[in-house]
């Protein structure tokens, strides 16, 4: 048996056991108790990727899929694994809304190329995805991370809608002009970056209250207020 023959199982078999272990991470992770998934996704990453660095988090602002939309990266979904994306109806003459739940991504920014890793599963009584970074560096992770949240966390005209245990951003409110009973309340410091749609469409908001900011003597009364209070 001539060396190069020797050498080369272990390459096979060692890559067979790491597209098994890809196959069912996700499967696998689903399987086990809520308070273990994060620490096991977490140390199943690090063991399938040694020297590298992993940023884990759970936050509404790490939007992948828009910052997506938006081209400000690639991403190609890991064929290995079953992607689960739900869809949402959105309304008449809307086309369905696509979100991912679980997945694993393979993402190019900057010249950089990362793993991302979705898990979605309850907490708190409500579904939470949270994500994993997988990166070259810490920095490169927290550069990437920090991008995405920001350019998400960005207002462009829409409105935050608290539904189903989570916020996300509408800009039209369609659905609430048939229902009567219902009050819909909303605050913003910055009403110019509002858009028209929004702010001025009659059976969005048809009363609006703007408050300057307080004068001295109201601050010192409320400061004295909360004095007494403590």
């Amino acid at each position: 048996m001539g060396e190069h023959e020797v050498s080369s199982k272990p390459c096979r078999r060692s890559f067979a056991v790491t597209l098994m272990s890809i196959e069912n991470f996700i499967t696998d992770a689903l399987y086990k108790p809520n308070d273990y998934i994060a620490y096991h996704v977490g140390r199943e990453l690090a063991e399938l990727h040694p020297g590298k660095a992993i940023l884990e988090g759970e936050t509404g602002y790490f939007d992948l899929e828009a910052f997506v939309r938006a081209e400000n990266c690639s991403v190609v979904h890991e064929t290995s694994i079953f992607n689960h994306i739900k869809t949402d109806w959105d309304g008449p003459g809307k086309e369905p809304r696509q979100s991912v739940e679980n997945s694993w991504f393979n993402v190019l920014w900057r010249d950089q190329l990362l793993d991302v890793v979705l898990v979605t599963y309850t907490q708190r009584c409500y579904p939470s995805r949270h994500h994993w970074i997988v990166a070259d560096s810490k920095k490169i992770a927290e550069a990437f991370f920090a991008e995405v949240c920001e350019w998400s966390s960005e207002v462009r005209g829409e409105v935050l809608v608290f539904q189903d245990g989570e916020w996300t951003k509408n800009n039209e409110l369609d659905g609430f002009e048939t229902n009567t009973g219902v009050v819909i309340l909303a605050t913003t410091n910055h009403p110019d970056r509002l858009d028209p749609a929004i702010l001025d469409r009659p059976s969005r908001f048809d009363r609006k209250y703007y408050f300057d900011l307080p004068a001295e003597a109201e601050r010192v009364s409320r400061v004295l207020e909360q004095g007494t209070t403590a």
